[in-house]
């Protein structure tokens, strides 16, 4: 079928082209004027669209187009989206009114010709970029989420008062305080002090000149204080002292830490004992102390501003303020008379009124007198406290400085590692409380040990007053008795004589009270002159010397056993060293062996795949066909195979093996030798440990 036809004319069932039922005619409308095709799975006719187009029937847009393709006259246009869409995507435009829907590339608008929202650029070329304000430099209302706008073609951004940069990260010249909500405030950097009117953007410091210092260079350097217009000093903190290293700079009072006082921080504080730095806190008796000590001092302070205004004024504060304003009152009249015309009445009256001032005058001097004895009494008071004041301090120094010397005894002591024996102490402490209490009850009280004793004695001493007689009969038999046993101990005494004798060859002494001058061999009894006992000798026929003479002929034997069993022992060293060394021989042996049998194994290998090569190389030169450049190729190959050693060290390494193959001869002879060596050893060990 020609073009816009579609149908089977070959076939004998009387098809034939018919025209394809697409809209417009071939080369013209909406169809491709090329073709159509029929749908075998739908028995439709498929028309060939042209772009834009779309459907069964060419009668909708394609994605990316819009229009009315199914009116008369309408068609399908592209959407003008700036090429900011995915042509693929259906819902991409409108395929009625063109209205792009899903913009692509960070762009926005009815045609995707900006950037959205937070970007910046040329959408038309695809160059959308962020934002890069700067969020403590952007006025807040350009920003939300963290995210500031900017102005969408060249991406500047809305800065606060006094910030500038193309990112609102920076004040402008000679501001700082960056971040704030008002924006960038002026350095103020004094004129004068000060190298130039710019300072660091954050913090506001100004660039100083020497010797000057503070955030405008309106005061001294780093570490010193005072007044730079007439002298800064240095503050010299202790650095053991103090929290920082720099002072007050008015007052140059430095920061202390706890237990440290002073200006520079160089002292210990009250409530503190020992030497700078070494300050020790003191007991707890001492705010106690130091209460008492500070009410003291408030008295004193009281008393002594009472004593000053007596002597300035002559009164007591407070005291006959009545009498003064009487006498006072009277003066007034005195002056008002005066003043007065009635002169013999002002003489009247100031007769009367110096007869009452000379009164006053004597009670006043009278209680002036006694105010000074007062006086006097408070001052010797004064002195007595001050003194006892000073006293007490000396004995709270003498408490602290003992205090910290036993607190530091406490500390050695308890990280010296014997902290266990204050346990001890502390055990042994309740230990000895509970015998003290067992020894009170043991010597008071009804059931105490000493009174039962004290029983105990009333009764002994009635029952012995009960039984004298028979007491005394008895006395009388033990005599008796006495006398009896003295005979028989005379007896047994000739009988140790003899048998000291036979035991140490000499004479008995029964009270072992003499020395035996006259016997060598001693005895019984008998001492030598250092006061040791003294029994046999050389020359004595005792058992004892024949004992000595055994022990000592002993000795000599077990030493000898000794001497033979230390022989024995080296020897069966010895042999168990050479049934190591044999038996070290042959594992080395066997290990040769093992490796020369596995090497005659490899050459075997070796020759047989030596064999297999040269049988595949002779098959290769007799085979038909091949040519003279794989011929010359291989045998290149084969003249370049080098072996690992030459020929005279492979016939060195075979002569080795024999000649350690031959020295193992009689292996198994030498090993029986050697078992009954060791065994022998072993035999004559134990004869020597049952004849010691």
């Amino acid at each position: 079928c020609v073009d816009g036809f579609f149908g089977n004319p070959v076939l004998g069932s009387g098809e034939h082209c018919r025209p394809c039922p697409c809209p417009g005619v071939p080369g013209s409308g909406h169809f491709n004027g090329h073709s159509c095709r029929a749908d075998q799975s739908s028995d439709q006719i498929v028309c060939h669209c042209r772009q834009g187009y779309a459907g069964t029937r060419c009668d909708r847009c394609a994605p990316g187009y819009h229009g009315n393709p199914d009116q008369p006259g309408g068609q399908c246009l592209p959407c003008e989206c700036s090429g900011n869409i995915d042509t693929q995507d259906p819902d991409s435009c409108d395929p009625r009114t063109g209205q792009c829907l899903k913009c692509l590339y960070h762009t926005d608008g009815a045609t995707c010709g900006r950037c959205q929202q937070g970007y910046y650029g040329n959408a038309i070329a695809q160059d959308c970029r962020r934002c890069t304000c700067v969020t403590a430099g952007t006025v807040q209302s350009s920003c939300s989420d963290g995210q500031c706008d900017c102005e969408r073609a060249s991406g500047a951004c809305a800065c606060r008062q006094n910030v500038t940069g193309h990112n609102c990260d920076q004040c402008v010249q000679n501001h700082w305080n960056y971040g704030q909500e008002r924006g960038c405030e002026p350095c103020r950097c004094d004129p004068r002090h000060a190298q130039g009117a710019h300072c660091n953007m954050f913090t506001g410091q100004c660039h100083c000149r020497p010797g000057f210092g503070g955030q405008r260079c309106t005061e001294c350097e780093q570490f010193h204080w005072g007044d730079p217009q007439v002298q800064c000093r240095e503050c010299n903190c202790h650095p053991l002292g103090s929290e920082v290293s720099q002072c007050d700079r008015s007052t140059g009072v430095c920061e202390c830490r706890e237990g440290v006082a002073g200006t520079r921080c160089d002292e210990c504080a009250r409530g503190f004992a020992g030497v700078f730095p070494n300050c020790v806190r003191c007991h707890a008796c001492f705010q106690l102390w130091d209460d008492a000590l500070c009410q003291i001092k408030r008295d004193l302070e009281h008393v002594q501003y009472t004593a000053q205004k007596i002597l300035e004024s002559g009164v007591t504060p407070g005291v006959e303020d009545s009498r003064i304003g009487e006498l006072e009152k009277k003066l007034k009249q005195v002056q008002d008379m005066i003043g007065g015309e009635d002169s013999d009445r002002l003489h009247k009256l100031i007769g009367q009124s110096i007869d009452d001032l000379r009164a006053e005058i004597a009670l006043t001097d009278g209680r002036l007198m006694g105010v000074t004895r007062d006086i006097n009494t408070t001052a010797e008071e004064d002195g007595a406290l001050r003194r006892t004041l000073d006293v007490l301090e000396r004995e709270l120094r003498d408490i602290n400085t003992t205090f910290a010397h036993k607190q530091q005894l406490l500390n050695d002591f308890l990280t010296s590692g014997v902290a266990d024996q204050f346990d001890k102490v502390k055990k042994y402490y309740q230990e000895s409380a509970a015998a003290e209490e067992r020894c009170n009850a043991s010597v008071s009280g009804p059931l105490s040990a000493v009174e039962q004793s004290k029983e105990t004695r009333s009764l002994t001493e009635d029952l012995l007053d009960a039984s004298k007689d028979k007491f005394l009969r008895v006395l009388a038999a033990q005599n008796k008795t006495l006398k009896e046993l003295q005979e028989k101990a005379d007896d047994l005494g000739d009988k140790v004589q003899h048998l000291s004798n036979e035991v140490c060859g000499g004479h008995s002494n029964i009270t072992g009270n003499a020395t035996c001058p006259d016997s060598q061999c001693g005895g019984a009894g008998c001492r030598d002159d250092q006061g040791d006992r003294v029994c046999g000798g050389d020359g004595c026929s005792g058992a004892v010397s024949a004992s000595v003479d055994a022990l000592n002929h002993t000795k000599k034997l077990t030493d000898s056993l000794n001497a033979a069993n230390e022989e024995l022992k080296a020897v069966a060293k010895k042999l168990q060293d050479v049934a190591a060394l044999t038996l070290d021989v042959k594992n080395k042996a066997m290990n040769s062996l093992q490796k020369a049998q596995k090497k005659k194994e490899h050459f075997e290998n070796n020759n047989k795949k030596l064999k297999d090569f040269i049988k595949k190389i002779r098959d290769f030169l007799t085979e038909e066909g091949a040519d003279p450049e794989s011929i010359e190729k291989v045998a290149l190959h084969v003249l370049s195979i080098k072996l690992p050693v030459n020929r005279t060290t492979i016939d060195n390494m075979v002569a080795q093996i024999k000649g350690h193959l031959s020295n193992l001869t009689n292996v198994g002879e030498i090993i029986n030798q050697t078992s009954q060596h060791v065994a022998k050893a072993k035999e004559l060990l134990e004869k020597a440990r049952d004849a010691k």
